[in-house]
């Protein structure tokens, strides 16, 4: 029977030749042209849903990462805050006769926590 697609080329070509084929034997002859070009068609249609979806999946996928990135840097940032303000808090609790030597390691910690 006549089958106009590639059993050995692309993926589309193989899914159209083997669609095509059940086709014929399931009516035992062959398909006039129109009914060959929609078995080609029906493939195309199949082929685009599926990347369709696929597409959807991803973009849902980027997502979902994007936003366990957000929550994690906000989590991140605030545990950064809180261990800011309790450093400084201990520096500022020192007698003051260590804080001569500590108020340069504060303005770095203070530059560093900042950048």
């Amino acid at each position: 029977m006549n089958n106009p697609y590639n059993d050995h080329g692309t993926p589309e070509e193989r899914a159209k030749s083997l669609l095509l084929h059940y086709f014929q034997l399931c009516f035992g002859q062959e398909l006039s042209q129109d009914s060959r070009t929609e078995v080609g068609d029906i493939v195309d249609s199949l082929l685009a849903a599926v990347e369709q979806r696929s597409t959807e999946y991803r973009l849902k996928s980027l997502e979902s990462n994007l936003s366990f990135y957000k929550r994690l840097y906000e989590e991140q940032s605030k545990l950064l805050m809180e261990s800011q303000s309790a450093i400084s808090l201990a520096l500022t609790a020192l007698p003051p006769s260590l804080n001569i030597g500590l108020d340069a390691l504060a303005k770095k910690l203070d530059d560093h926590f900042a950048a």
